[in-house]
């Protein structure tokens, strides 16, 4: 929605035609996510936590990394996990319908024990 001063002198922002978004569920650990070695997120979530974040203020034209790092909150026989979607959007979809970047799983299971950081690029 355009704000009474646009609207009276005739400028409105222009919306993104592309939107790059993530969606996160986790449990059990620290969770830190950068985008192009900025920090998106960083937090500890020792029982389940779930959100969605725009990523669209740290990208950049070219060549962009997407890192995601992270740390047990609990002991190493406990359940951990952490899912992430990260996607590039068109306007009006939800976070996430859109185009699949990066589809980031990980839980107590796997091979890689905490802590531990991993990275994806992804050019615009």
């Amino acid at each position: 929605m355009a704000s009474f001063f646009s609207k009276l002198f005739g400028t409105t922002p222009k919306e993104p035609e592309i939107y790059y978004s993530m969606n996160y569920r986790v449990d059990g650990v620290r969770l830190t996510v950068k985008v192009n070695n900025e920090t998106v997120i960083s937090d500890d979530y020792e029982f389940q936590g779930t959100g969605a974040r725009p990523l669209n203020a740290w990208t950049r034209p070219g060549v962009n990394l997407l890192s995601v790092a992270l740390e047990t909150l609990k002991g190493e026989d406990a359940d951990m996990s952490c899912k992430i979607l990260f996607s590039r959007d068109q306007p009006g979809m939800m976070a996430g319908d859109g185009e699949i970047i990066w589809d980031f799983a990980w839980d107590s299971r796997s091979d890689e024990k905490l802590p531990h950081e991993w990275q994806q690029e992804f050019t615009i």
